[in-house]
């Protein structure tokens, strides 16, 4: 039977999620939970339970966050991945850092899952607790305003994707001739050279525009031409990839259902990008 949780909405998860395992549906269940918390939002009287969110992630039990103060969470159905635009949650710098500041998916502890949850709620649904006296516990009023205060001085900050292109995808050449292979992009750290047939040799370019075909590279540090040359005493390919190095970015996913609020992922993920090509050597063109 599918359960409504009256206070509940917006899921947001701090471990890494593998998207070469990814899934299209999660189907949340009441996970532990923490004393109840009261505060305001937009002037409005707020009192609500905090609680974790269970899910399986390719066969993983996870416990997730809740946010949106407005909306409920339907327990035991499923919600369908969308676009993180269809959400309004600019500030992940500062969800993914207050996701890695806590420990609460691990110790359970109600304190800890009362201060998390309220201190997200402040962050995507400008939240505040209420400070008066009586209205709060004590240590989860201390440890919210540590996570807010820490996520909001310190957001996980987001490197731009590397970009690399080759002008060419599929050179041919006639064997025994050495290939001039044209790049460009953004080398704020080298480019590794990789080929895929070991009867090919990258090299650099040399004075006057030659390939200087006595040194060997395996990377580029920045936009230029690469020279790769055959060894082979046949008609071969070889495939040129061409990968960054790893750049760390904020990254979300975001599950909706019809008239519920979003499940939203929240991680510190490392991008390589990649850029390849195939070159032919011929008897003839």
């Amino acid at each position: 039977m599918a359960m409504v949780a009256l206070a509940v909405g917006i899921v947001i998860a701090g471990a890494f999620f593998d998207r070469s395992r990814a899934i299209s549906v999660v189907t949340p269940q009441a996970g532990p939970a923490g004393p109840l918390v009261t505060g305001h939002r937009d002037g409005a009287l707020v009192k609500t339970v905090t609680a974790l969110s269970s899910v399986e992630i390719n066969g993983e039990t996870k416990l997730l966050f809740e946010a949106d103060l407005s909306h409920p969470v339907e327990f035991g159905v499923g919600y369908t991945e969308g676009q993180w635009s269809s959400v309004n949650v600019s500030n992940i710098g500062q969800v993914t850092r207050l996701l890695s500041m806590t420990d609460a998916t691990q110790s359970h502890d109600p304190v800890e899952i009362a201060a998390a949850q309220a201190a997200l709620w402040h962050l995507s649904d400008r939240f505040e607790l209420d400070r008066s006296a009586g209205a709060n516990d004590e240590a989860v009023v201390s440890r919210y305003d540590q996570l807010t205060q820490d996520a909001v001085a310190h957001p996980e900050p987001a490197e731009a994707r590397a970009t690399i292109r080759i002008g060419s995808d599929d050179t041919r050449a006639m064997l025994g001739d050495t290939v001039k292979i044209e790049v460009s992009g953004d080398a704020a750290t080298p480019w590794s050279i990789e080929l895929s047939n070991s009867s090919a040799i990258a090299h650099p370019m040399g004075t006057f525009a030659l390939c200087d075909t006595a040194r060997v590279i395996t990377a580029m540090a920045a936009p230029g031409t690469i020279c790769v040359s055959s060894s082979g005493s046949a008609t071969f390919a070889t495939d040129l990839m061409l990968r960054s190095a790893s750049r760390w970015t904020n990254e979300g996913r975001v599950f909706r259902r019809d008239g519920r609020r979003s499940l939203i992922m929240a991680n510190r993920v490392a991008h390589q990008t990649t850029a390849t090509a195939s070159i032919h050597w011929e008897t003839t063109k």
